[in-house]
């Protein structure tokens, strides 16, 4: 069952021992199904299965046993149990759910088992949907948690659910390749480390904020993608990425300025020219203030760089955008997490926590500001 068609091509043959073939390129294929049974070009469900982020989910399926010789370091046996864990739902709107658990499989002779234990997250609706209106959701959670890696998280594999004919679900569930779930594009940075990530998901709100995230995703992607693209397109020049950045910070003052507080703030120091980077500064509060040293310089710095790259973008420095595009990255995404954490734990994550990722930035800006 092929989805997604972006292309076909035909050769034609008349006569002779060769027949015509249409050729189709598609970026969605769902395998291991009876065609006769297919009603439409509808899915119920599609999941994705994703290794290496278990920690971040906090979901965990294998449980390891490892027995030691008494009074000895020495091993005597090894235990593994593979379990079910219950699902954790999430509810979108539309008929649509978000479904995270762990899907497992057991392979191999009895002296080679493999074991594959990684996340499975699902978008399933009670009536068939569109294709993308399944993969939307699946995408947005995956630029989440490239974001919280800082590289593009791909999936492994994965599985769907046509609309069928007979009622229920079919015998095996049919699998599922999709491109842009399963494929980096080119340009785009993979993951180097999946030890510690930026955020944990138990400090942006757990499953709540991920419907949260999703909601956000879908309502204001003006703000969304200056942090997201990245994982799509492949990263920008530094003179774009802050751009990109300031754009975002000003559009997501402008639609909280009727109804936050802390969007109508301005900078006491006017004649800087903090613009609209300092009452994101003030809103993300004390954990970037400590991690940068000096907020109001550094919307001084940012804004006024901003500025000259839209009016004499020869007269700025690479060295320096570079910088303050990675730092405003850093700060419009704690400040668009806070929102969906509806705390301000993942500031805390990103600008104190997460030093091992940050400290060679920390250092530069501090250093910049002086």
């Amino acid at each position: 069952m092929l989805l997604d068609i972006v292309g076909t091509g035909r050769t034609t043959s008349f006569g002779g021992s060769s027949a015509s073939v249409t050729r189709y390129k598609a970026r969605t294929l769902v395998a291991g199904l009876d065609v006769t049974q297919i009603i439409n070009a509808k899915l119920r469900s599609m999941s994705a299965h994703c290794f290496g982020i278990s920690s971040w989910f906090g979901i965990r399926a294998i449980d390891e046993d490892w027995g030691r010789h008494p009074g000895s370091a020495r091993l005597k046996s090894f235990a593994l149990t593979v379990d079910t864990l219950p699902e954790q739902i999430i509810t979108l709107g539309s008929g649509r759910d978000l479904v995270i658990t762990a899907h497992w499989r057991v392979g191999g002779t009895e002296d080679q088992r493999t074991i594959h234990a990684p996340i499975s997250i699902t978008c399933r609706s009670r009536l068939a949907k569109p294709l993308f209106q399944l993969r939307q959701p699946l995408l947005r959670l995956q630029d989440l948690i490239s974001l919280a890696y800082g590289g593009h998280v791909l999936a492994s594999a994965g599985q769907a659910v046509p609309d069928l004919k007979e009622a229920g679900s079919p015998q095996s569930t049919p699998e599922l390749w999709d491109y842009h779930l399963m494929v980096r594009p080119p340009g785009v940075q993979a993951v180097k480390d999946k030890d510690l990530p930026y955020f944990y998901l138990a400090e942006i709100g757990g499953m709540a904020g991920i419907g949260r995230w999703v909601r956000l995703c879908q309502t204001h992607p003006r703000a969304i993608r200056p942090l997201v693209e990245r994982f799509r397109l492949g990263k920008p020049s530094a003179p774009l990425r802050l751009m990109e950045i300031a754009a975002g910070m000003e559009y997501w003052i402008k639609v909280n300025q009727s109804q936050r507080a802390w969007a109508k703030l301005r900078c006491s120091q006017r004649r800087h020219g903090c613009g609209f980077s300092w009452p994101i500064a003030s809103y993300v509060g004390s954990s970037f203030t400590e991690w940068c040293g000096d907020p109001h310089r550094w919307a001084q710095k940012f804004w006024g760089a901003y500025n000259r790259l839209k009016h004499d973008p020869g007269a700025v420095d690479e060295y320096e955008v570079s910088l303050l595009a990675d730092s405003g990255h850093l700060l419009l995404t704690a400040a668009l997490l806070n929102r969906v954490a509806l705390g301000r734990m993942p500031a805390k994550s990103i600008f104190q926590n997460s030093t091992h990722r940050t400290w060679q930035l920390k250092e530069q800006i501090r250093s910049l500001l002086i």
